[in-house]
């Protein structure tokens, strides 16, 4: 199928998915994730720096082969060469932003959208997970250096999804349950109130600011 065909159709969908949502009442709408052939995609295909390649939708389908619904299932091939963040891949070079994943969905979803849209991008939690450290010292000395680089360029997608005027911008941070601890959490919430009371004479459009810290 030609690309252009492809991107058609896949803009009609994108249209379907929002007119559902909008049609069911919701107050904000999503583009579903539908250009995305992986939830992760929103970071590692923003980027350069990974020592990584791109997927197919086959590839993408042949990974998950053997899951069950509701299940706990280790992908066999984390340590494969593939994507950034959907695969642990090192570094060769720092983190640079080179396409901003959020802004064009955005835009696009918007301009199909009567209601609010939010925008979804992977958290550096899971960022770091995937990043094969140990291979990458030449480029990082160690794994807060590395997710300094990665809240930087986040902040950075969201400051201009911002700008356009997006104000609903969800941060996925899935394996956020599975690896804290009682402590961790006690942590993570006081930072939280924190960062909320420190930020709230702030501009709106005034982001916190992050600071990655030793686990």
């Amino acid at each position: 199928m030609p690309e252009k065909e492809f991107r058609r159709i896949e803009d009609q969908t994108v249209r379907d998915a929002i007119r559902f949502q909008e049609d069911l009442g919701l107050e904000v709408v999503t583009d579903g994730e539908i250009r995305r052939l992986n939830f992760q995609d929103s970071f590692g295909a923003a980027v350069s720096g990974f020592a990584a390649g791109g997927t197919t939708l086959r590839a993408t389908e042949a990974r998950v082969t053997g899951g069950n619904a509701l299940a706990r299932f280790d992908m066999p091939d984390l340590h494969q060469h593939g994507p950034a963040v959907t695969r642990r891949r090192p570094a060769v070079a720092r983190l640079r932003l080179e396409h901003n994943v959020l802004l064009e969905e955005y835009r696009f979803a918007r301009s199909a959208a009567k209601k609010p849209v939010k925008v979804t991008l992977i958290g550096p939690d899971r960022i770091g997970q995937r990043f094969a450290h140990e291979e990458s010292r030449a480029v990082y000395a160690n794994a807060d250096a590395f997710l300094a680089d990665v809240v930087a360029i986040e902040r950075q997608m969201i400051g201009e999804v911002v700008a356009t005027g997006c104000r609903y911008v969800q941060i996925d941070a899935p394996a956020i349950p599975r690896t804290s601890t009682r402590h961790r959490w006690r942590r993570c919430a006081a930072a939280a109130r924190t960062r909320c009371a420190t930020s709230s004479a702030r501009s709106p459009r005034t982001l916190p600011s992050w600071k990655a810290s030793p686990t």
